[in-house]
């Protein structure tokens, strides 16, 4: 399972998110810029969507087990949430 730092702003707003990576939507080879969905251990269902989450990671995949330590981006619109992750 990789563990990822916070980059909020805001420390007391960090929050930790555990589940698996769903889906890899964007990954930068060259930064590791990636951009994925994640399923929450806490909310396995498939018919709930998925938490976009952007930060850094070397290699992602698909189906990985991943413990984020970030926070919900506050200048995001309404119609989405993103968690916002440091490697």
């Amino acid at each position: 399972m990789k563990n990822l730092e916070n980059v909020n702003n805001n420390p007391h707003k960090s929050e930790t998110l555990i589940g698996m990576i769903e889906d890899i939507i964007y990954h930068n080879e060259e930064n590791g810029y990636t951009v994925f969905k994640m399923r929450p251990e806490d909310n396995p269902d498939p018919l709930s969507e998925a938490i976009t989450c952007t930060g850094y990671l070397a290699d992602p995949a698909a189906g990985e087990s991943i413990s984020a330590l970030g926070g919900f981006c506050a200048k995001c619109t309404v119609w989405q949430a993103v968690f916002n992750f440091k490697k």
